[in-house]
């Protein structure tokens, strides 16, 4: 058993969607939140869960150039297509992706989450022929003996094809059957999450008996355990594992997905910082001066100065470092000064700001 640079485990290989997921480097494309199950443990959010929307990364779109725009702004080198379940709308999907590879490069690294329902058959699956898939995730249904005939016609179709489960306590047997089953068809890799408790699913797995781990917000209780065991036991069986904890998606994939996309959509006042955030100075108008009258002011008192109009916000911006220095002479004529820090998403959400 082997530990990655961001503290998850593997055996074997571990697979290329996974390193680059890791790093940041992958497009989340969920492509729709509808699914032909309901998973006591699914952790979708209520905005998603059955509804027919589609995001890129954390992104709402409506067109596949919203989509092909946040992959360039990511730098992306490769997508992962996620739901719901992607095939109940294979032909978005397909669309998506053959988008995606030309604007993007044709070496771009796919991976896809899918079910073992009915529907997943030689029809839709032959629609994924026409892009190139490098891994196809079959989700097993682990609520009764799973035969995986879908993951099997996968195989003999020529995907390179595995099994991504939750790691539930007390469903060890079961799934350890359902890798066994898969390895005998043919899989080649098993990825296990550590279970997650959310909004949407915290009652769901309460009635049960689940409950969070301790000084984690998300991680549920014996989970970290379950995983090390099947881990184990895919390793045992010559296969290629990895076991990515909760926090690999809040804490290292968000994350330097972040800071990729920062690099992108810095303005030039912002600067961007480790954690990352655009930092930048706030200008605001005194409270009896109109917007137009404070930026002639504003551009008076210092012409080499680079301000940006934030119409929206009705403010002005500017490098932080360059706002002190004229700190003590704004305030003096009424202007509002502060340090403000935003997430480099679409919404740029303020998560802080200081006063100067």
């Amino acid at each position: 058993m082997k530990v990655t640079n961001y503290l998850s485990y593997y055996v074997g290989k571990l697979l290329k969607g996974c390193r680059l997921c890791m790093k940041g480097m992958k497009l989340v494309y969920f492509a729709t939140g509808l699914c032909g199950r309901s998973c006591f443990y699914c952790p979708l959010s209520k905005n998603r869960k059955g509804s027919d929307v589609t995001y890129a990364d954390e992104v709402p779109v409506s067109n596949i150039d919203d989509v092909v725009c946040e992959a360039r702004a990511i730098e992306a080198r490769g997508a992962g297509v996620t739901g719901g379940d992607p095939l109940l709308r294979v032909d978005r999907v397909v669309e998506t992706l053959i988008a995606l590879k030309k604007a993007i490069g044709k070496d771009l690294h796919v991976h896809l989450y899918t079910t073992t329902q009915p529907y997943v058959d030689e029809t839709s699956l032959s629609k994924l022929l026409d892009v190139k898939i490098d891994e196809l995730r079959f989700h097993p249904n682990l609520e009764v003996d799973d035969e995986l005939a879908p993951l099997k016609k996968a195989i003999d179709m020529g995907f390179k094809t595995g099994i991504e489960v939750p790691a539930i306590p007390g469903y060890e047997d079961r799934i350890l059957k359902t890798i066994e089953r898969a390895r005998r068809l043919g899989a080649s890799f098993v990825v296990i999450n550590e279970l997650e408790m959310t909004e949407s699913n915290a009652m769901s797995l309460q009635i049960r008996g689940f409950r969070l781990k301790e000084g984690s917000i998300s991680a549920v209780e014996g989970s970290w355990e379950t995983a090390m065991i099947l881990l184990k036991s895919v390793e045992d069986l010559s296969l290629n594992g990895h076991f990515c904890p909760a926090y690999i998606k809040d804490s290292v994939q968000f994350r330097n997905r972040l800071r990729r996309k920062a690099r992108n959509i810095a303005l030039p006042h912002e600067i961007v910082t480790k954690d990352p955030l655009l930092v930048k100075g706030v200008i605001e108008p005194p409270e009896k001066m109109s917007f137009e009258e404070s930026l002639a002011i504003l551009r008076s008192i210092a012409p080499s100065l680079h301000i940006y109009v934030n119409h929206h916000k009705k403010r002005f911006e500017c490098n932080y470092r360059e706002l002190k220095r004229l700190a003590k002479q704004l305030k003096s004529m009424g202007f509002k000064l502060s340090v403000v820090g935003e997430l480099p998403t679409s919404f740029r959400e303020q998560v802080m700001a200081k006063p100067i």
